[in-house]
């Protein structure tokens, strides 16, 4: 797990990989609650600006599935070279790798799309190893050095122990709808997956009960945000905020409120997003 003085800290907040927002205006979730911190870990390629321009990038090369991780490697290379943060993390990431292959050796790596290949398709590469796209409609191409880029059919990973890396796990609801099934149906053996971030909120748990290992660089937790305060990354008020937040994640937003009168109101009177939030919150009554 990150600690103060990790690089690994320093590039989730630098880039706003991991953004806090001010002690007195918490940011709003697609919920329709609202809390204190955003986790966008594909910034870590080298800031938002970056992360969307390759996001783009990676919406116009998915039509041609064989030729789509061919497309974007090059990308990611590039990024490798010139970003210290992105780069840090790719090594740190191979580390990790490294570590759970020499306990059981890794055949092949994988990552779902489509922010999961900001990292994958990488670490592939520096370790030598096939890289198998999964795409959202149950698809999977592998590429690898030497090799033309193939779509796989059912069984073509038999026996093969992959290892899946993630950009962030949080209820693995992804894991349990599609990855697993999907790498199941290749053959591939999925013991251990590999994230950049675990949200800490019982993903772990739902991997352990379908047998496969979570292995994270950070979690977000109380320890990680003392650690950026401590680092200076983050002021006290912003972390004092956010173990509010993580006693009691349901009745934040109500103490919130009670403690910044007008809150709510501003955030109807100035309309869009955030007001449809706001809205949809006040119809699920999570704020009486």
């Amino acid at each position: 797990m990150a600690a103060d003085g990790d690089p690994i800290l320093e590039g989730l907040f630098r880039t706003e990989a991991v953004q806090v927002s001010p002690a007195d205006a918490p940011f709003w979730y697609t919920s329709g609650k609202f809390g204190p911190y955003y986790v966008n870990t594909h910034y870590l390629l080298g800031g938002r600006k970056a992360a969307e321009e390759m996001l783009a990038a990676i919406d116009a090369a998915v039509a041609d599935k064989v030729s789509c991780p061919g497309v974007l490697l090059p990308k990611f290379r590039a990024a490798y070279r010139m970003n210290a943060t992105y780069r840090t993390t790719i090594d740190a990431l191979c580390d990790a790798a490294r570590a759970i292959s020499a306990r059981t050796p890794i055949g092949g790596v994988s990552g779902g799309e489509r922010r999961d290949w900001y990292f994958s398709l990488m670490m592939a590469e520096i370790l030598g190893l096939p890289h198998v796209s999964l795409f959202k409609d149950g698809s999977a191409v592998r590429t690898e050095p030497g090799s033309t880029p193939r779509i796989l059919l059912a069984g073509a990973l038999s026996g093969v122990r992959v290892l899946h890396v993630v950009d962030i796990v949080t209820e693995a609801s992804s894991y349990v709808r599609a990855w697993i099934p999907f790498l199941q149906s290749l053959g591939a053996v999925f013991e251990d997956t590999l994230s950049v971030v675990d949200r800490d909120q019982g993903g772990s748990e739902v991997l352990s009960a379908h047998a496969v290992r979570l292995h994270s660089l950070a979690r977000i937790t109380p320890d990680l945000f003392r650690a950026a305060a401590t680092a200076g990354l983050i002021a006290r008020d912003q972390y004092e905020m956010i173990v509010g937040f993580t006693k009691d994640p349901d009745g934040f937003s109500k103490s919130f409120l009670a403690t910044h009168p007008g809150f709510l109101e501003r955030t109807l009177d100035a309309g869009g997003k955030n007001a449809e939030k706001a809205r949809l919150g006040i119809e699920k009554g999570l704020y009486a």
